[in-house]
């Protein structure tokens, strides 16, 4: 997906993940070349994902920082504000524990954005079918639409159809725009 989005290529991408998690995403694209962030709040999350990293052999292109989205103190820790600035945000299944989750990972990316930034800085959210039509993935949507230019991202599936069980990945892009007064 990345290489059809992007005319730079990977590796000279800035890449911040949240919610990393296990670091799929994060190590594979730091795998590519990428230099990239993996965030995420739980210390014991946070010591496997320098494990991760460590074991994937990718400690010169990833690093590991807690992030805490409700402290915004934590935001200026993470990242060095000198440094090159963001060129992608990503994440996967965000969206859940309720609908005031979904606003904190708002205001997150907008403060990301805000102090890391830059006009073509992209978002691109992955939502598994588990969250996909919740309550909260539909006021998140909402609230993004308000706030950003979405647009979902075609995923080229090169071998079979989708069987039943299997836990499709929707894409959406948040792009950075503005809103004119009309649109308020």
């Amino acid at each position: 997906v990345l290489e059809q989005k992007y005319a730079r290529s990977t590796s000279q991408l800035n890449v911040l993940e949240l919610g990393a998690g296990v670091g799929v995403a994060g190590i594979a694209l730091a795998k590519l070349g990428a230099t990239v962030t993996l965030t995420d709040n739980d210390p014991a999350v946070l010591s496997l994902l320098q494990r991760n990293i460590q074991q994937n052999g990718v400690t010169a292109r990833a690093k590991v920082a807690q992030l805490d989205w409700a402290q915004r103190e934590s935001f200026s820790s993470c990242l060095d504000a000198k440094g090159p600035p963001l060129d992608l945000i990503i994440g996967a299944d965000l969206v859940y524990g309720g609908p005031l989750h979904g606003e904190l990972l708002l205001q997150t990316i907008s403060q990301l954005l805000l102090l890391f930034g830059h006009p073509g800085t992209s978002v691109l959210l992955a939502s598994g079918s588990r969250f996909r039509g919740t309550d909260e993935h539909a006021i998140f949507a909402r609230a993004a639409a308000a706030q950003y230019a979405l647009s979902s991202v075609e995923v080229e599936d090169e071998g079979e159809p989708w069987e039943d069980g299997i836990d499709c990945v929707e894409l959406t892009q948040l792009r950075p725009g503005s809103l004119s007064a009309s649109d308020a």
